[in-house]
């Protein structure tokens, strides 16, 4: 089946025998009864809503990981002037979309900027500030979800990392997708695809399970190539589909189960947990994207041992006007050794003499007292 596909360049040829070695799956989806005890769901749907992803976030395409091969050995983008293209191959036929259809075709309303730089030059985003408005951690080049605060962009923010740009390991939150939490908050119609069509290019070397097989399905459907075609998908079984559910989000720390199968939200490092659902945290109803929350206080390690006993009794000894130190007993050297001990007198060696076996300490927990230095006559 894969020999079907037809390579024309040397970079099409590397690029399908890489792919040929990696796994595919259908995209990833949140377990619906997780959103449903966490209330989440409703919240979210209003932000796609603002954001002009309804049709997106409502992809239930199977997946084929031979459309999907021929898809990515194939992608190309080509800008012209302030043109841009996207260029692929299906059933070894030629396709070439502007930006704009390309997006409508993945499910991205038509009103949508497409250009990442219309929310800097034109809607004011900063991406120190708005990291400062939604996490109390130092912006850097990728931040952590679990460092987010409010609880619907935390799932809104796994979401991107599992679907708009699909990874195995989504704890942290890239540049672009700290870029698209902006416009799910402020209500900005923003499509991603030039993202995504970058990290999709990516993929090919990269060892994470291929996982937009389903968006592959609709392009190819949007371009009419499945119409009378025979294609093959990836069973519907649990090997081939990803569920995220309350799991997960405990395992990160993120939240965490609390008697009669309630949910809690919490936070690393700080006291307070909240609630689920929270009606109060909606995205579209608090003034603010952080939260009001003190820090635990750093955990007291006991280190009391043999040393710090000691102390406390020399401690005291000293209030009570005593003292601490102890004597030890001195152990007669053998007469064959005291005469050897006698002759490096003789020639000016300091001699040490150990106090008894049973009383041995490490060196750095022996008192000063414990070495003591005594000539012999």
């Amino acid at each position: 089946m894969v020999d079907q596909i037809v390579v024309r360049t040397d970079y099409e040829r590397d690029a399908l025998e890489l792919l040929k070695k990696q796994s595919y799956g259908h995209a990833k989806r949140f377990d619906a009864e997780f959103l449903m005890m966490t209330g989440l769901r409703q919240d979210m749907n209003r932000a796609f809503t603002a954001m002009g992803w309804s049709r997106f976030t409502d992809i239930t395409e199977p997946g084929s990981h031979l459309l999907t091969m021929e898809f990515l050995s194939t992608l190309h983008v080509e800008t012209v002037g302030k043109e841009t293209k996207i260029h692929f191959h299906f059933f070894n036929e030629f396709f070439e979309m502007l930006l704009r259809d390309f997006s409508n075709a993945l499910g991205f309303s038509k009103k949508c900027l497409l250009e990442a730089n219309a929310l800097t030059d034109d809607l004011e985003y900063d991406r120190s500030a708005w990291s400062n408005e939604i996490s109390d951690e130092p912006v850097s080049s990728k931040n952590s979800i679990v460092s987010i605060h409010n609880p619907t962009l935390r799932v809104l923010a796994k979401y991107l990392a599992m679907v708009v740009f699909c990874r195995a390991d989504f704890r942290l939150c890239s540049s672009s997708e700290i870029m698209c939490l902006y416009a799910m908050a402020k209500k900005i119609r923003y499509s991603p695809v030039m993202g995504m069509v970058a990290h999709w290019q990516k993929m090919i070397t990269c060892k994470s399970p291929i996982d937009i097989t389903s968006l592959v399905t609709c392009i190819a459907r949007y371009v009419g190539v499945l119409e009378n075609a025979q294609v093959t998908y990836l069973p519907a079984m649990d090997e081939y589909r990803t569920f995220i559910g309350l799991d997960h989000f405990v395992h990160a720390h993120m939240m965490c189960e609390g008697p009669g199968n309630s949910v809690f939200m919490c936070y690393t490092g700080y006291e307070k947990e909240f609630e689920l659902p929270c009606p109060k945290f909606s995205l579209y109803s608090v003034k603010r994207l952080t939260l009001r929350m003190e820090k635990k206080e750093p955990a007291r390690h006991n280190t009391a041992g043999p040393m710090t006993r000691g102390r406390t009794r020399r401690d005291a000894q000293l209030a009570e006007g005593g003292t601490s130190r102890q004597e030890f007993p001195v152990r007669q050297a053998h007469p064959a050794r005291q005469e050897l001990l006698s002759s490096q007198e003789l020639h000016g060696r300091p001699v040490l003499l150990r106090k008894p076996d049973h009383h041995m300490l490490h060196p750095r927990q022996m008192p000063q007292h414990s070495l003591t230095q005594t000539p012999l006559t």
